[in-house]
């Protein structure tokens, strides 16, 4: 069979499954539709200028669409996410993933996804997501996250949201605004495929609900107050020896001075881990015996 440069140019175009497009308007969004049928994964990380809501209505009809990044799609807003109902083989969606290297988790990045409550309802529309990732916000609250409760088949959710900084009003409300033990409960109930949790900000008491997600947690990361440093004790810690099959464990923006250097054995339960992250807290010697005694 002999094909034509058209046949060519339309047989390479059906066979294109990922793409990250430096452009894309709605014009360009409505000829993918036809260009690339056999689309799974795209990435409009690198096209955010371009990119709006009816780019969005026309992406929708990408009938093989599983993955959908849109790092640094600020203006979209749930109008614009609400585009993405009808795409029930969409698996993945990223909103604004975490950088790579911790350092970069600066107030400015925290800034840089713009989630807001409103957005993360809209993605409860699309109840075939297993893997949802907005990075860090300031402006989704604990509310919008446990919204997400309604997906059921999540595996992987990280969404840290950002109390504002603590106010002379606020009292003695430390963890005004935080997940606690009930919370990640809910959490843990409405997603039982959950296999990795990167969330915050988590109250330290909230660690005893770590137990609830089981066995199937395999990467955990736990964030406190960016705004303050809450107390972590031995006993905190050791809660987290309920997840005996964690591979990765990272945890952020805590004091972790009370951590006693007798408890370092209970958590030897560890035995698969291979990734352990301390970032931006306050720690003392004894804790580091963690990671000695664990990858020894």
């Amino acid at each position: 069979m002999r094909l034509t440069c058209k046949q060519w140019y339309t047989a390479v175009n059906h066979a294109v499954t990922a793409l990250a497009p430096a452009s894309c308007t709605p014009e360009y969004g409505q000829r993918m539709v036809s260009l690339f049928p056999s689309l799974v994964e795209l990435s409009l990380a690198e096209s955010t200028a371009t990119v709006s809501k009816d780019t969005l209505s026309h992406l929708s009809k990408l009938s093989n669409l599983h993955s959908l990044d849109l790092t640094g799609c600020h203006f979209l807003g749930e109008a614009g996410l609400a585009q993405l109902g009808s795409c029930r083989q969409l698996h993945t969606v990223v909103l604004g993933a975490a950088p790579e290297n911790p350092a970069d988790l600066t107030y400015e990045y925290g800034l840089n996804s713009k989630v807001t409550d409103k957005m993360l309802q809209a993605l409860t529309a699309i109840p075939s997501l297993t893997s949802i990732d907005i990075g860090w916000s300031e402006r989704a609250s604990k509310a919008g996250l446990l919204t997400l409760t309604s997906l059921s088949r999540l595996q992987s959710l990280t969404a840290i949201t950002c109390p504002p900084p603590l106010t002379d009003e606020d009292e003695e409300e430390s963890v005004r605004g935080s997940l606690v033990a009930a919370d990640l409960e809910a959490i843990a109930r409405a997603m039982p495929e959950l296999t990795q949790l990167h969330t915050g900000a988590v109250a330290p008491a909230a660690f005893q609900a770590v137990a609830s997600f089981g066995s199937k947690l395999a990467s955990l990361e736990l964030s406190g107050n960016r705004w303050e440093r809450l107390a972590l004790t031995s006993w905190h810690i050791r809660q987290l020896a309920a997840a005996p099959r964690l591979r990765h464990l990272g945890i952020a923006h805590y004091d972790l001075h009370s951590f006693e250097e007798s408890h370092v054995g209970a958590l030897a339960v560890w035995q698969d881990l291979t990734s352990l992250t301390i970032h931006e807290c306050s720690v003392q010697p004894a804790f580091l015996q963690v990671g000695t005694l664990i990858f020894a």
